[in-house]
């Protein structure tokens, strides 16, 4: 296991007097009521790139990814990984995120974890409300994650809800989930 840290940048959204954002921290959402414009940021090609994505959803890649049949051990490992993202939980979002740091790739892209994630009873049962233990837990491990990979956490503006996702190398690689479309990306974390 390698411990490589997950940058992060901040994609603030102004309307009007309010600017939008997510805390890179606690993962909160937050609400500034500004007219002065923040400075503009330098967002990293891979970032940019993924991004664009997000603004024209229709031009991403589909996930036909097949359904890996893994061994016993690779099973479990991939298990009690999600046990452990979960038992840290949201309220403790940068643990979260220093967790998905140690990486354990057990699997060649996003795609091929999300779907083995998707399989786990727990996200079964949970799905619409793990997407960013889904999200973190895959690019722990998934190889690809490093060098193609980017998670967006965004909002759906003024009603607070929030979602994470991922874009890799020119696709979504979660084929069950198709809200992500509906969320402004506010904050993304890559390597």
């Amino acid at each position: 296991m390698i411990f490589k840290y997950l940058k992060h940048i901040e994609l603030p959204f102004k309307s009007r007097n309010t600017t939008w954002s997510i805390c890179p921290y606690t993962g909160s959402l937050l609400q500034e009521d500004t007219t002065i414009l923040k400075q503009q940021i330098n967002i990293p090609d891979k970032v940019a790139r993924a991004l664009e994505y997000c603004n024209y959803p229709y031009s991403c890649k589909v996930n036909i990814e097949p359904k890996l049949c893994l061994s016993e051990t690779k099973i479990n490992q991939l298990n009690k990984m999600s046990e452990k993202i979960l038992q840290i939980g949201n309220k403790r979002f940068y643990m979260t995120r220093l967790y998905s740091c140690i990486k354990n790739k057990l699997f060649k892209n996003t795609g091929e974890a999300i779907s083995c994630i998707n399989s786990l009873s727990i996200n079964k049962k949970l799905r619409h409300q793990l997407c960013l233990q889904r999200a973190f837990l895959a690019s722990k491990v998934s190889e690809s994650f490093d060098d193609k990979g980017v998670i967006f956490i965004g909002a759906f503006l003024p009603t607070g809800d929030m979602h994470a996702w991922i874009i890799e190398d020119g696709m979504q690689p979660d084929p069950e989930d198709r809200i992500w479309i509906n969320y402004r990306p506010l904050l993304a974390f890559y390597r």
